[in-house]
């Protein structure tokens, strides 16, 4: 499963906190990207509390769960899948 992390004013202080919540530097099964410098991508193989979490992490702004990706270069494409996406998917937790 694929989480979107919208980092604070300070993504480097962000980053190593969510480091340090998932273990990061040790954990097996865990990928992580920073796709934009405010943007953290979390590949993780279990099913995450958004809405504890999001209290519990103080550099963190929104959290989302990726149900569906495509080609940024392909605006159609991304239209045409986000229309597939049913509206409660649509929630991002924040603070």
């Amino acid at each position: 499963m694929q989480y979107f992390f919208i980092l604070g004013n300070n993504p480097a202080l962000s980053v190593a906190e969510l480091s340090a919540v998932f273990g990061l530097d040790n954990s097996a099964g865990v990928i992580h990207e920073l796709p934009l410098q405010s943007v953290f991508i979390l590949d993780i193989d279990r099913d995450i509390d958004t809405q504890k979490l999001i209290r519990r992490l103080g550099g963190t702004i929104k959290i989302g769960k990726v149900v569906s990706a495509a080609a940024k270069t392909d605006f159609a494409s991304l239209v045409r899948e986000a229309e597939k996406i049913p509206q409660p998917h649509f929630l991002l937790w924040r603070r």
